[in-house]
């Protein structure tokens, strides 16, 4: 696992959601857009081994 990554000039890391529009009109601003998942959040990688993986 790592970070996904895109080097296109429109990629979504740049398009996240921080606004939503409702039909009539109104505007709700999120205030923590959630740029990213607790899964790219995470401080460590961990790998099983094959043993691990085998039993």
């Amino acid at each position: 696992g790592g970070m996904q990554m895109s080097v296109h000039a429109f990629c979504l890391a740049s398009r996240r959601a921080v606004a939503r529009l409702w039909p009539d009109g109104r505007v709700e601003y999120r205030t923590d857009p959630d740029w990213f998942t607790p899964y790219q959040r995470r401080d460590t990688v961990e790998w099983e081994t094959v043993r691990e993986a085998a039993e």
